[in-house]
């Protein structure tokens, strides 16, 4: 079971290992934080 406070994102990478539009590096070499970021997953979380 899933606590209340834990969200949980399911994503992929199309090409991990190109430099980004939004952060300037491979996908492969962010951090959570950072990927969670990104504009377009962004657009999908809302």
């Amino acid at each position: 079971m899933k606590k209340k406070d834990i969200k949980i994102f399911w994503g992929y990478g199309l090409y991990p290992d190109r430099v980004g539009n939004h952060i300037k590096k491979k996908m492969s070499e962010c951090s959570g934080e950072e990927i969670s970021m990104m504009k377009s997953l962004k657009a999908i979380s809302e």
